[in-house]
């Protein structure tokens, strides 16, 4: 049964322009932050600081996402660990980078760059709504392996792309320039350096009218 529900996040909603914008739903549950992206742009996340190719290790496939958002969802316990396609469209072949694997607990996360440390894996993902979008899930302590369901191919809006083993871990996607428009309240909050919970498939965005 599909737990991440995309009810709210599939039909279009009206803008005084008279043009159309599709929403963004939530890949998961998590606790949210949204942060611009930009060349020298160094993200904080609970006491971590890290770049878009340090989290990639790819710089031409980094440098595609300059000026766009990165949305950053953190895990904990007490969340549901399984993650789904925000969009339909079609996906590359997962790419898996090793490391080694520490706890995302906030207390843990002083003196060790998780994005760089941890073990993850990204997905390329071509949508039809919001273009080229990226999707890294990335494990935490008790994460021996990030489980994702498909090879590369067609993808459906809210059809569950994997799961994580065991405890909080963290799935982070990132839209290219003009791609999406985070909510505004999302944006206010993070500036304000807190984050916002989400359940899977509620809305985080929109396309640009």
């Amino acid at each position: 049964m599909n737990r991440c529900s995309t009810g709210r996040s599939t039909s279009s909603s009206p803008e005084r322009s008279g043009r159309k914008t599709v929403p963004s739903p939530s890949p998961c549950d998590g606790k949210l932050t949204v942060f611009p992206i930009t060349p020298d742009a160094q993200f904080t996340v609970k006491g971590q600081i890290y770049t878009l190719n340090r989290l990639l290790r790819d710089e031409n496939l980094a440098n595609q996402f300059q000026g766009g958002y990165c949305f950053i969802f953190r895990l904990t316990v007490d969340d549901y660990h399984r993650y789904h396609y925000l969009d339909s469209g079609t996906k590359e072949e997962d790419v898996f980078l090793s490391g080694k694997l520490h706890t995302v607990r906030p207390i843990a996360l002083l003196n060790c760059p998780v994005f760089c440390e941890n073990s993850r894996a990204y997905t390329v993902l071509h949508t039809d709504h919001f273009g080229q979008v990226v999707q890294v899930e990335v494990g935490a302590l008790l994460v021996g392996r990030i489980c994702n369901l498909h090879g590369a191919g067609p993808i459906q809006r809210g059809a569950e792309k994997g799961r994580f083993e065991f405890g909080g871990s963290t799935v982070i996607v990132l839209f290219q320039k003009d791609a999406v428009r985070p909510d505004p309240a999302l944006l206010a909050r993070t500036a304000a350096d807190q984050e916002t919970p989400v359940q899977c498939g509620a809305v985080i965005g929109h396309t640009n009218p």
